[in-house]
């Protein structure tokens, strides 16, 4: 079989393979470099070699968020936020929704509770050369701020406190004024020694029968040693003494008027009233004083507040004997007596020049 020419059949070469002989629909074009007078462009392109972009790993799916609540919806986490009164913090957003600054809300503040300008102008940090440069920086901020709402809401907060005050004043003079001082100490009568003891003789307490057994048997076995004998055991009233006790009025002792001592009373149960009047306990030589505050001054005060006259009302009574009303009686009627004459002598006197009275 003859074969083709070589004409009729293009020659494959290794050029022919590579990716620079690719269809043109398939390579990307070449950016045309820069001609350099230096060197000799060559016919031949270049191969080009394609890069791999790097695959990008997949994302992943964003988590949920949960649906803030309205309460929540502009605003930041504050860790340790500083907790403020409610109308401190009323105040504080009042001086910041009304233009003042920290400064002069500041001297606002100290303005308030000394009422002397140029020293709150200073100590609110202002600058000032002198006591005149001061007094009128004030005079001019306190004409700005003297009636802004920032100024009227801390004079309320602070009326509101006095008044807080006052209320606690009153009712602490008030608890004292009526306030029961037996609370604090009394002075008691209780049986004496004999109120109730057999045959009203002197009645003893257990430990105080033992002890006088037992001396009794110590004495008894000295005067045993001795050759001599001691008569039998007295008990006495016998045993059982109660200073509770009220009073026996049969008691031929006291006549049952008992006897009479200070009782203190336990301070750590005393009542908010009595408390007012508790003033502490003084040790000394002569024993133990509790210190119990007089109620008159607390009830002069309170009287004062309540513009109460405390003091009594005095009766004046005028005494005047008879003769000395009838001879006030005379000159009164004496001298009614000339004014009428003085009058008739007039109207005489009138008629007679023609002018009628």
């Amino acid at each position: 079989m003859p074969r083709k020419p070589e004409s009729d059949k293009p020659a494959m070469s290794r050029d022919d393979l590579s990716p620079s002989k690719a269809p043109a629909r398939d390579r990307k074009p070449a950016k045309p470099r820069a001609a350099n007078a230096n060197t000799v462009q060559s016919s031949k392109k270049p191969a080009t070699t394609e890069t791999k972009k790097p695959v990008k790993a997949a994302a992943k799916p964003a988590a949920k968020r949960k649906p803030r609540s309205a309460a929540t919806i502009g605003r930041t986490a504050i860790k340790n936020p500083v907790k403020l009164p409610p109308k401190a913090q009323q105040a504080i957003d009042i001086s910041a929704f009304q233009g003042l600054d920290a400064r002069q809300a500041k001297f606002v503040d100290l303005w308030l509770v000394t009422y002397n300008g140029a020293q709150s102008y200073r100590d609110a940090g202002y600058k000032c050369k002198n006591d005149n440069v001061a007094r009128v920086g004030a005079h001019k901020l306190l004409t700005k701020v003297k009636n802004h709402p920032y100024t009227l809401a801390r004079q309320v907060e602070l009326f509101s406190r006095t008044a807080d005050v006052q209320n606690q004043i009153v009712a602490t003079f008030h608890a004292a004024s009526f306030a029961d001082p037996r609370e604090l100490v009394e002075y008691v009568r209780r049986c004496c020694r004999y109120c109730y003891g057999i045959d009203h003789k002197f009645q003893l307490r257990p430990s105080e029968m033992e002890r006088r057994r037992q001396q009794y048997e110590a004495d008894k076995t000295a005067l045993k040693a001795e050759g001599k004998e001691i008569g039998e055991f007295d008990e006495l009233g016998g045993v059982g003494y109660d200073g509770k006790k009220s009073p026996n009025y049969d008691c031929p002792e006291c006549d049952g008027e008992g006897e009479g001592r200070a009782l203190f009373k336990d301070s750590s149960t005393l009542s908010p009233a009595a408390l007012t009047l508790y003033e502490g306990v003084k040790e000394g030589k002569d024993g133990t004083e509790m210190k119990v505050a007089s109620q008159k001054g607390y009830r002069d005060s309170l009287a004062k507040l309540f513009n109460m006259n405390v003091e009594p009302a005095v009766t004046v009574t005028l005494g005047i004997s008879e003769e000395k009303l009838e001879e006030i009686l005379a000159i009164a009627e004496a001298n009614t007596q000339k004014n009428r004459e003085a009058m008739s002598a007039r109207a005489e006197e009138l008629a007679k020049i023609g002018i009628v009275s």
